[in-house]
């Protein structure tokens, strides 16, 4: 029997060769995808004796399972062992000619062509003892899954979908925060929830009970209204940011200060846009849900209708006044990042503050925080559930420094 070793290339390249050469198949790969090596397949379904194909965190593509159903030589593993349905194993046999690919390879598009891969190729008679316990493991398998029907299917792609996000999110790479030498609490994300609210409590800038207030009126007006343009000129300048102290005095707008979380005032032509009651502002915030999760595809939507407010101007709208309505709209996933905090901030999550723009705001900085294990912790009761509240908005009470 001959023995190979096979890298991510090779293994395509075999596999395309034995689907081509061999009479039939025995598969156990615990994910699949379309491609071009499933579109090899399709084209010789009748070879196919024993396939079986995992759907562990629906990383298995449900269009594939779709186009394998019609076969019944084709199941699926559920519920098979206490663990992860995760062998790798391609078996292939023409009368006493056999071969085999067991190795980390996938039936992925990725692990056919961009993972780094590993797989031994087995090449021999089928009664050579290696061929043959492979396929008996195979067919072990195969005996213990199910059928594809539609009701699997129907109940697989809703969970497909739902896990979409998650699936993204863990496929990125790991951004490795390296705070500065000289960072204030360096140990930021790993701060406990205690010690996380130890750090708002002790910062010497602001009142925490104003500050808390002042976020929860913002929300009760966001809240208020249809949308951000329902509000009156001072409702949303104060939201904004810009709202100046006589056009509160006398309102129940005056028993705020405004200017906490980001002072907008000097940003003019934000201020115009908000004034004017520009319509791709109110569109903006209205991409950011009220509650639950808010993902990338929420932020930059808000981004793209932020942009458009400022299309006709000579000065864009920046990442100061976009961070301050997203950290009043949703404070427990934004803070305001502005000349006042930049410099501690940026020493903390490790960017360079020249470099800080709309996409690096969430990969670096929302991204980073909503993995924080003081970000992580449950809601508890009293004024530190105010805190959870507005947890990503409050880091400005810690990094706030006058300049």
């Amino acid at each position: 029997m001959k023995t190979t070793l096979l890298d991510t290339k090779k293994i395509a390249k075999k596999l395309s060769r034995l689907i081509s050469n061999f009479d039939e198949f025995y598969w156990a790969v615990a994910w699949g995808s379309s491609g071009p090596l499933a579109d090899e397949l399709l084209t010789n379904p009748q070879k196919i004796r024993n396939l079986i194909i995992g759907i562990h965190f629906c990383q298995t593509d449900p269009e594939l399972l779709q186009r394998l159903s019609a076969r019944n030589e084709v199941r699926v593993a559920v519920n098979i062992g206490s663990g992860t349905f995760h062998p790798k194993a391609y078996y292939f046999q023409s009368g006493d000619k056999a071969a085999a690919i067991v190795g980390s390879a996938n039936f992925t598009k990725a692990g056919t062509t961009d993972n780094v891969e590993a797989a031994l190729l087995l090449e021999g008679s089928a009664a050579d003892a290696p061929l043959q316990s492979i396929r008996a493991m195979i067919e072990s398998l195969w005996d213990q899954g199910n059928r594809i029907d539609d009701e699997f299917l129907s109940s697989y792609r809703l969970r497909y979908a739902a896990s979409r996000r998650y699936r993204e999110a863990l496929s990125k790479p790991l951004r490795v925060n390296r705070p500065k030498k000289d960072a204030t609490h360096p140990d930021l994300l790993k701060k406990s929830w205690r010690s996380y609210v130890s750090s708002v409590k002790s910062s010497q800038h602001h009142n925490l009970d104003g500050r808390l207030r002042m976020l929860r009126k913002a929300q009760s007006l966001l809240n208020s209204a249809d949308s951000f343009s329902g509000l009156t000129v001072e409702q949303r300048k104060a939201i904004a940011g810009v709202v100046g102290r006589k056009e509160i005095l006398g309102n129940d707008l005056d028993n705020y200060k405004w200017g906490w979380f980001g002072s907008m005032f000097g940003a003019g032509t934000f201020k115009n846009r908000i004034a004017e009651n520009d319509r791709h502002l109110s569109a903006a915030l209205e991409c950011i849900p009220p509650m639950g999760e808010v993902t990338s595809d929420d932020y930059f939507a808000f981004i793209e209708e932020f942009i458009k407010a400022f299309k006709k101007s000579d000065r864009k709208g920046g990442l100061p006044p976009a961070t301050r309505l997203l950290a009043m709209k949703r404070p427990d996933y934004f803070v305001c990042v502005d000349s006042k905090n930049l410099r501690k901030m940026s020493g903390v999550f490790g960017f360079a503050r020249t470099t800080l723009n709309f996409e690096k705001y969430w990969s670096d900085i929302v991204e980073t925080i909503i993995q924080a294990k003081w970000w992580q912790a449950r809601r508890p009761a009293g004024t530190d559930g105010r805190i959870w509240d507005g947890r990503a908005a409050m880091l400005d009470a810690i990094y706030y420094e006058p300049v």
